[in-house]
């Protein structure tokens, strides 16, 4: 289990808010993918993979948008360029996840469900901390000033 550490805060208030959520889900995919040795769980697999994929666009369009509208108030051209490369990076970032969560319901998961759920669970728990620890944190430094 990823267990929700203050380290993983960034002190933006609705994306830890999120953050915390997407942890919560993950963290109940897990429970479910271990459930599913006793019983056949595919349903809430699929429903839970579901929710996971619609909460994280809504969560990466907040971050996004956050920047956004921080960047339309630079002036400086040089803050500009740095925070350009760092919105690029970010949202790149975004983007593979989905397409790596995408890429589970285009498979069969039902056939495949013990293999698929574990690589998946694994990859979201290490994505959700790299990506929070090496990026998410850099957001306040772009966006309070």
């Amino acid at each position: 289990m990823l267990e929700w550490q203050s380290s993983l805060e960034t002190g933006i208030e609705e994306v830890d808010a999120q953050h915390k959520h997407l942890v919560n889900l993950t963290n109940t995919l897990k429970e479910e993918i271990l459930a599913q040795l006793s019983y056949d769980n595919y349903d809430r697999i699929m429903e839970i993979i579901s929710e996971l994929k619609d909460y994280t666009v809504a969560h990466f369009r907040v971050e996004e948008q956050m920047m956004k509208a921080h960047m339309a108030d630079i002036k400086d051209d040089k803050e500009l360029a740095l925070f350009w490369d760092y919105f690029k990076k970010h949202k790149k970032e975004h983007s593979d996840f989905i397409d790596k969560v995408n890429q589970v319901g285009a498979k069969d998961i039902d056939s495949q469900q013990d293999e698929i759920s574990i690589n998946l669970t694994e990859f979201l728990m290490n994505w959700l901390v790299n990506h929070i620890m090496k990026i998410d944190m850099e957001l306040p430094k772009y966006i309070a000033g």
